[in-house]
């Protein structure tokens, strides 16, 4: 049996997945319709969720999944979600009764192709200019 603490941020939100689907009697259903607050979302499963309120980014259609250990000792849920027009990723835990700051989750390709367009031919790379790259691809105003 494999263990899992979802309290160790270390841990990011797309190896929690993996390793959730490697489990041998995990069985991943069909996405359950769901609208309402992603911070009352505190059951595990797969959600689709058209209608909602406490999203990363306001209007949008997600897919979230939700991890979940419910006792009144150690309370943790991590939702994963995944914006439904750009594929973005985002992730939180509930401890106890605080959810954490929804946190994007960007790829190295994303990462790459942004630090790549920093600085100019002419100019040296400094921190402010990581600093930019990094501020722009998190906003999504880094269009290629």
């Amino acid at each position: 049996m494999i263990g899992l603490a979802i309290n160790d941020l270390s841990l990011t939100a797309l190896a929690v997945v993996k390793l959730i689907m490697a489990v041998p009697t995990f069985q991943l259903k069909d996405a359950q319709d769901y609208s309402g607050s992603f911070d009352d979302l505190q059951k595990s499963g797969l959600y689709w969720i058209t209608s909602s309120t406490g999203a990363p980014i306001d209007g949008r259609w997600w897919l979230a999944f939700v991890l979940a250990n419910t006792s009144t000792v150690n309370r943790r849920v991590m939702q994963v979600t995944i914006d439904d027009r750009s594929g973005i990723i985002f992730q939180r835990i509930l401890s106890g009764t605080d959810w954490s700051k929804w946190r994007q989750i960007i790829d190295m390709d994303a990462l790459t192709t942004a630090l790549d367009k920093y600085p100019p031919a002419s100019d040296t790379i400094t921190d402010a200019a990581t600093k930019t790259a990094i501020t722009n691809l998190a906003s999504g105003s880094d269009k290629s």
